[in-house]
């Protein structure tokens, strides 16, 4: 079911899904917005910025899976340098003071 260069213990796994998984769901979300908005004149969200974070959040998913069912930790710091990443760049970009 899960291809085995997924099932790898290496840095750059965990590092490489990190980052592109955040901006395939980012993607299917965008889509959903754009359709809801269409069909029903509403947003997903009340702000724009916030499908960035929900997008960052999708993370948690395969953090999980490494850390706990694979026992992958180092495809798990991978993801999770990633993710700390995005999370501290959402804020230095959207906090206001």
């Amino acid at each position: 079911m899960i291809p085995p260069l997924l099932k790898k213990d290496s840095f750059l796994t965990g590092f490489v899904l990190g980052l592109v998984l955040p901006l395939v769901f980012y993607g299917i979300v965008l889509l959903i917005d754009v359709i809801l908005f269409q069909l029903a004149h509403v947003h997903l969200t009340r702000e724009q910025h916030y499908l960035y974070l929900l997008s960052i959040a999708i993370n948690l998913i395969p953090v999980r899976y490494y850390f706990v069912t694979l026992k992958a930790e180092k495809a798990g710091r991978g993801l999770l340098l990633i993710t700390g990443i995005y999370i501290l760049t959402y804020f230095f970009m959207f906090y206001k003071q």
